[in-house]
């Protein structure tokens, strides 16, 4: 996907003609919103202030289209091991003997697309609630209040998602198909996370997680995770 600055707004009155040739521009005019970044190494420079959503985004699908490639080369492999006994004439088993190099590259663009896909969640959470917002919640018997600062740093992805966004925005995410999909993609994230054993070793237990890494249909993520900011905002990506 493209990246698109979208932080943008419209004038609320005319806007005259710069002196280095800028363009005048009339009230209601739509602008985008630009940033002077300061650094060591650039120096000071301006530029159109892009989303970081769509960068955690696009960095994702471009990882997708990385793992499809090599997937398919890797696929394209013939050539196999053979498992014998000691006293076997015949294989009890057989392996594909795969590229080591490109399937470790195709693992590891796997391993970091969910977890890139569920950085854009938290960020869209974070920037869709208002800057006024208040939280109520009841712990412990007692009705706790959050600003957006708390929120941001003690309420969870899925909480937003579920509880908060749904409020403010007056959209039931849980009773959307797209509930599901947030909720897979966040179990295997999670899973990348933590990278728990289950009690048992580990070698086995990340077994299993490499073997989903492969099978993981990522382009379905992709589309829903974007469904979902849809789902809140219809014109987020326009």
């Amino acid at each position: 996907m493209k990246i698109n600055p979208i932080f943008k707004s419209t004038l609320a009155e005319d806007v005259a003609a710069g002196p280095q040739g800028q363009p005048a521009h009339k009230k209601g005019t739509e602008v985008a919103f630009a940033s002077i970044i300061d650094t060591k190494k650039l120096g000071k420079f301006g530029m159109v202030t892009p989303n970081p959503v769509f960068f955690y985004l696009s960095f994702a699908e471009q990882l997708i289209d990385g793992f499809k490639a090599e997937l398919i080369t890797i696929n394209s492999s013939q050539k196999e091991w053979h498992m014998f006994g000691p006293t076997d004439t015949a294989p009890t088993d057989k392996f594909r003997n795969l590229d080591k190099d490109l399937l470790y590259s195709c693992i590891q663009k796997a391993m970091a697309i969910p977890i890139f896909l569920f950085t854009a969640m938290e960020a869209f959470a974070n920037q869709m609630i208002p800057e006024d917002y208040i939280y109520e919640k009841e712990i412990n018997n007692e009705i706790i209040k959050f600003d957006k600062k708390q929120i941001e740093g003690r309420i969870g992805t899925e909480e937003k998602m579920g509880v908060i966004l749904s409020g403010i925005y007056g959209k039931e995410l849980k009773q959307s198909p797209l509930w599901a999909i947030f909720k897979d993609l966040k179990d295997l994230r999670d899973s990348l996370v933590h990278l728990k054993t289950d009690g048992v070793h580990y070698i086995r237990a990340y077994e299993g997680i490499y073997g989903k890494m492969v099978d993981t249909d990522y382009k379905i993520f992709f589309e829903n995770i974007k469904g979902i900011m849809i789902f809140f905002v219809p014109k987020y990506f326009e």
